[in-house]
């Protein structure tokens, strides 16, 4: 649960970087303390989960592939999500005739 919070996050703030555009449509290079600190989450949380050192102290135990390969999947879910309802914020606003970066 630990570790799916934590990926799930990650989705979110990937997500988070526009409220109108799509993630994929954004340069990763534009925001390079993001990306920083996405990097560090997952590194840290892969000592935590993986380090036996770390595993006494935060109580936690490795995670087989498959789980590893589904708490990704959640963090997937978090931003196919999040994409789909910007997408429908976007067709919404244009059926509206409202410029999306109104009040934003």
């Amino acid at each position: 649960m630990f570790t799916a919070l934590a990926l799930m996050q990650v989705g979110r703030a990937l997500s988070s970087r526009s409220f109108t555009e799509p993630f994929w449509r954004q340069p990763l290079r534009t925001n390079k303390v993001l990306m920083g600190m996405i990097l560090a989450v997952i590194v840290l949380q892969m000592l935590v989960v993986y380090s036996p050192g770390a595993q006494g102290f935060f109580s936690t135990t490795s995670l087989s592939a498959l789980n590893l390969l589904l708490c990704v999947g959640f963090a997937l879910g978090v931003l196919v999500i999040m994409e789909v309802l910007k997408a429908v914020e976007r067709r919404l606003q244009g059926e509206a005739g409202v410029p999306q970066d109104v009040g934003r």
